[in-house]
């Protein structure tokens, strides 16, 4: 009688068969895990609630000349708003200052010991490329982009803004300034809406 030779099978087929059963396994595992990675960046990383800026918020703050410390807004904006700043501070009954300029030359900037207005601690100066040019009702109007002056990596959240005067070479003189904040970036220029 003979025997019948058990012939093991082929290492090839072995090797396919795992490669087979491993590669669909590690796919399945790989999607679980990328979907879940996917919901965890979609998740807010804190609990908080954003709440929407209305379109029609406006608010009007007293800035004082050399104040110690920014005059904020009650409400919170986010993107582009409108502002609107006016006043002046004369001396010996003449032109002295306003929001961007400073006495009969009409200097601008830093120069002769003029800062003037501040926006979130930024000099206005500094975005307002041109500077306005000079007006005699003193007031200008621009808008203004809330998140322009922050580092901050979460800048669709609200916030407010803070204004200050400052003036080293009016030291010792008063005045104050009036600044219109308003929601909706067109306020003064309507026909620049849905360009």
């Amino acid at each position: 009688m003979k025997h019948k030779h058990n012939r093991p099978r082929p290492l090839e087929f072995r090797f396919f068969a795992y490669i087979l059963l491993i590669f669909p396994a590690m796919g399945i595992l790989a999607v679980i895990v990328g979907v879940g990675m996917l919901c965890q960046l979609a998740l807010p990383t804190q609990n908080r609630t954003i709440r929407p800026v209305d379109k029609g918020i406006e608010e009007i703050l007293i800035v004082p000349l050399n104040g110690q410390e920014p005059v904020y807004t009650e409400n919170k904006y986010s993107d582009w708003v409108a502002i609107s700043v006016s006043g002046s501070v004369e001396r010996n009954g003449e032109f002295f200052l306003d929001a961007l300029h400073l006495y009969n030359d009409l200097e601008q900037g830093s120069q002769g010991g003029f800062r003037g207005l501040l926006i979130d601690g930024k000099y206005a100066y500094y975005f307002l490329i041109p500077t306005p040019d000079y007006r005699d009702d003193h007031t200008y109007r621009f808008p203004y982009s809330v998140y322009r002056n922050i580092r901050d990596t979460d800048l669709h959240l609200p916030k407010t803004i803070g204004f200050q005067m400052i003036s080293e070479a009016a030291s010792g003189l008063d005045g104050e300034f009036i600044v219109e904040v308003s929601s909706d970036p067109f306020k003064h220029w309507p026909e620049a809406r849905g360009r």
